[in-house]
């Protein structure tokens, strides 16, 4: 949002309230504007005439004015000042209207968020009007003077050429007189011939240039390329040619370029960069000598004070022969090899050092730095030197180096005793897992372990000598150096200290138990400190992890609880409702009464199910599920969960086949990835929700057999992941939002239910460019069922007796009047243990057991599996408000709650079925 100052808006509105309300919402965007309200014909038309406006905004309807009317005044009077209607009964029709006579745009007031955005596009639009129309002025007269003057430069000449777009067709536009001073070639020859200008070019450079053209022609950039023309007298020229395309309407360019001739330039460049090379020598030498010779030529030259180094005197020619001839002999071949090194080696500057031999038999040292001159392709042409006798230095280096190994040896021999000491000392720290070293008594840092180094990535010599406070374990982390600090003075009061730390060191945050203990002397006073510390980091991880799981836990245990009591209110309000649409009580009115309050409770179900699926309590079901009907029903619930500042996209591939997944397992993962995707974009951004259909064939991504499947894709514009983290994204707990703000466990979670369903989870992003994670769910042979489009159940007569049991009565008293419905004698019984006393009266009658699970005493599933041993013939349907996996047996017929008419008929065809 950037902010604008100043902006002059003409504001047309009787009402004070409502043109406050728009100066709010745009002193809001940013935008600090100068608003001048008027509400009547006059006013307004004074105000126009009074001083310009940036922009005008305008109601529709006004007690003694129109926006019409207001519009049409501004077209004549200010045709260039936006004008945007801000109105609350602008229908559609007059809004088209409007702006087909000459309005920017138009706001309706119960929308004015939308006005800052508009405002915005509107003077941004005007004041790129303006400008166009400024260059468009400007390009005119410079024209006009471009053409008066080209004909004039002396070293260059101006022109356009017109090509193809794929530069096979070429045609000079223009091409100024100039042209044939420079080159000699007639300017309308080359009009008439455009190949001629391209055959005065030096053919050794034409590639040069060619290249050069074909890059531009290829990306419409610029080029600038140096090239030599042949003129028709024969002399050779060095031209620069400058060129930008410009695109026509008609896809073909026009060039507009200018040549100038550097050949005075590029000698001038040559001579310079020879008396550069002469003047550089010279400053480097100074008062020492200088020599070079040429590779090939073996052509050698040097400086009058150069014979002195090998003993001869100033102002004698020396030969290269002569100089070879005074290399000490055993130096020779290492100063060979070090030439061809040298010269091999593709480096500009060398050092060598080595001795010479006198005429008069004495040695001496010389040092020389120099510099190797090589040609276009690399090869080295040329050697410069320049050179000083090092013998002094030498000397004098190695009479240092006798005294240093005579004091050296004498430290080593007094020291020798308390190094043996200090190294078992050493040996021991050094050794240990711990964080370990030794201070002195004012807390300088006298020691520390390799472990303790490890943490900082630094050296020993980086921290010792330093404030124990002022090293890289503290300084990175808030308030520490204090503590610390403080511990040392207690530390060497004689007062051991420990604390758990949190400090923040190479590796990232991690926590210490850190300790800090005196030495004492034989004499019990305190010689030194030694701290001590043991990374505990991944102990707190797994004691945050541990109170993440149970927190969990805690929270699907409430969820689901609260769930299934919600079915067993759901079961008789959904199976009620649906008899009474069955049998078509009341009139037109009734039903739809009754048809509303069905959706309403339908809605309901999906949303427990959806707390089913969050707690975990839904056992995962899959079945062929319509995910383009699934993901369009969750935008409305993704928007709301995402905010305003993130923008949902859901793309859909036409003709999306079904896949064979769990719905509300599917919208939890959905959910899941939008949430991740949200906190990573937290100054807003873009969230797209694609699917479509692949068939994976032999080169399976993510380890995919090969078949058809539906892609989910939740892909953001947020900060991304670099490929530690992206390799680390699924592992259970692992996350990168700090504690309290994520549990670690999501995507671990959509993990694991696509390879559930026999999909995969695939994840990829880069760090700046946001995240794409794809979910691949097998395609389901079998088509969506659809309840809604289901023919209702037609009762069976005579289907026998049913026993109901449910601890919920009107649970119970519902499904018996679903049975009833279905030509069941029902009989009703409140817990398993009053139906195991019906039955053992006369169990022999009933053709049907429809039990609850969850019950006070004994279970359903219990139930169920008693009544299947002693009445093996009696159909059982077990029905559940979720099952939890415990004592239930995956192997009974199971009905979910809430249910309605047709799933329990369905539920029975089942059994009689089986």
């Amino acid at each position: 949002m950037v902010p604008m100052k100043d902006v002059a808006i003409l504001h047309l509105e009787d009402s004070a309230l409502d043109a406050e309300l728009v100066a709010e919402h745009l002193r809001a965007d940013g935008i600090d504007a100068a608003i001048e309200r008027v509400w009547s014909r006059g006013a307004y038309v004074g105000a126009l005439a009074a001083r310009p406006f940036a922009l005008i905004l305008a109601d529709h309807q006004l007690p003694e004015f129109d926006g019409d009317s207001a519009l049409a005044i501004a077209r004549e009077t200010v045709p260039a000042t936006p004008f945007i209607f801000v109105s609350g009964t602008l229908g559609e029709d007059v809004a088209v209207e409007a702006l087909k006579h000459g309005a920017t745009d138009y706001v309706v007031k119960r929308r004015l968020e939308r006005l800052p955005r508009v405002v915005r596009r509107a003077l941004a639009e005007a004041a790129q009007r303006v400008e166009n129309a400024r260059v468009e002025r400007d390009l005119r007269e410079g024209e006009a003077r471009l053409r008066a003057l080209t004909d004039q430069l002396p070293g260059g000449m101006v022109y356009q050429l017109a090509t193809s777009r794929d530069g096979g067709t070429r045609r000079f536009l223009h091409l100024s007189n100039s042209y044939e001073r420079m080159t000699g070639v007639p300017v309308a020859d080359v009009l008439a011939d455009p190949a001629i200008a391209y055959s005065r070019i030096l053919p050794e450079d034409r590639p040069v240039f060619a290249a050069a053209e074909d890059e531009a022609l290829a990306t419409l950039s610029p080029f600038d390329v140096q090239a030599r023309f042949v003129r028709t007298d024969g002399a050779v020229c060095w031209y620069r040619t400058i060129s930008t395309p410009r695109v026509q309407p008609d896809g073909s360019l026009v060039w507009d370029g200018i040549q100038i001739d550097i050949s005075d330039h590029k000698r001038i460049e040559a001579a310079l960069a020879a008396r550069e090379a002469r003047l550089r020598f010279a400053l480097k030498a100074g008062r020492l000598a200088e020599a070079s010779f040429q590779i090939g030529s073996e052509d050698f030259s040097h400086s009058e004070a150069f014979p002195n180094l090998f003993g001869y005197p100033a102002g004698t020619r020396l030969t290269l022969e002569q100089v070879r001839a005074g290399y000490h002999p055993d130096d020779v071949e290492r100063i060979m090899a070090e030439r061809a090194a040298i010269l091999a080696g593709g480096q500009r500057f060398f050092e060598l050092e080595h001795r010479v031999v006198w005429p008069d038999g004495s040695v001496h040292w010389l040092y020389g730095r120099g510099e190797v001159e090589r040609d276009e392709a690399g090869r080295p042409i040329a050697l410069a030197a320049v050179y000083l006798d090092n013998s002094e230095k030498k000397a004098v280096e190695q009479a240092l180096r006798t005294v240093n190994e005579r004091l050296e040896q004498l430290v080593a021999d007094r020291t020798a005793a308390l190094a043996a000491s200090e190294a078992r000392l050493r040996s021991i720290l050094a050794t240990s897992y711990q964080y370990q070293g030794l201070l002195a008594l004012d807390g300088t840092v006298l020691f520390c372990n390799d472990t303790a180094l490890s943490a900082i990535g630094l050296p020993a010599d980086a921290v010792v000598d330093l404030p124990f406070w002022e090293t890289p374990w503290f300084i990175g982390t808030e308030g520490m150096p204090a503590i610390i600090r403080a511990m040392v003075r207690e530390a060497a009061l004689g007062t051991a200290g420990r604390r758990e730390l949190r400090l923040n060191l190479a590796a990232g945050w991690r926590w210490l138990d850190f300790s800090m203990r005196p030495i004492r002397g034989a004499d019990g006073t305190v010689t030194g400190i030694v701290p001590e510390a043991v990374d505990i980091t991944e102990r707190r991880q797994a004691e945050e992890a541990l109170r993440q799981s149970q927190k969990l836990e805690a929270i699907g245990q409430l969820t689901g609880g609260v769930a299934h009591d919600f079915n067993n209110l759901l079961t008789p309000i959904i199976g009620s409702l649906d008899l009474m649409h069955r049998q078509k009580l009341g009139g037109e009115r009734h039903r739809r009464l009754i048809e509303g309050a069905l959706q309403s409770a339908e809605r309901a179900r999906t949303l427990v199910q959806r707390l089913l699926a969050f707690a975990r309590r839904q056992p995962l079901q899959p079945v062929p599920v319509d995910l383009d009907m699934l993901i369009r029903d969750m935008a409305g619930l993704i928007q709301s969960t995402t905010g305003p500042r993130i923008a949902v996209t859901v793309a859909v591939a036409p003709g999306l086949p079904p896949a064979l997944a769990d719905a509300n397992q599917v919208e939890m993962a959905i959910l899941n990835l939008s949430v991740n995707a949200r906190d990573a974009m937290p100054d807003g951004g873009r969230l797209t929700i694609s699917a479509d259909a692949v068939a994976v064939d032999g080169e399976a991504p993510a380890g995919l057999t090969p078949g058809r499947y539906v892609r989910v894709s939740v892909a953001d514009t947020g900060h991304g992941m670099d490929a530690e983290t992206l390799a680390r994204a699924i592992e259970p707990f692992f996350s990168t939002k700090g504690v309290g703000k994520g549990t670690g466990l999501g995507l671990s979670m959509v993990h694991g239910l696509a390879s559930q369903l026999g999909g995969a989870l695939q994840i990829a992003s880069k760090p700046g460019l946001g995240t794409d994670a794809t979910l691949w769910l097998p395609v389901s042979a079998k088509p969506v069922d659809r309840p809604g489009e289901q023919e209702p159940a037609v009762a069976i007569a005579a289907a026998g007796r049913a026993l109901v049991v449910d601890d919920e009565a009107l649970v119970r008293a519902t499904t018996s009047d679903m049975l009833a419905d279905l030509g069941y004698q029902v009989t009703e019984a409140e817990s398993a243990e009053a139906a195991l006393v019906l039955l053992d009266g006369d169990g022999a009658d009933f053709d049907l057991l429809v039990t609850d699970h969850l019950m006070s005493g004994m279970s359903g599933a219990e139930l169920a599996r008693i009544a299947g041993e002693r009445w093996p013939k009696m159909r059982v349907l077990l029905v559940s408000g979720y099952a939890d996996a415990g004592d239930l047996d995956t192997a009974l017929p199971t009905l979910s709650k809430p249910f309605r008419h047709a799933q329990l008929a369905a539920s029975l065809d089942d059994l009689r079925g089986a």
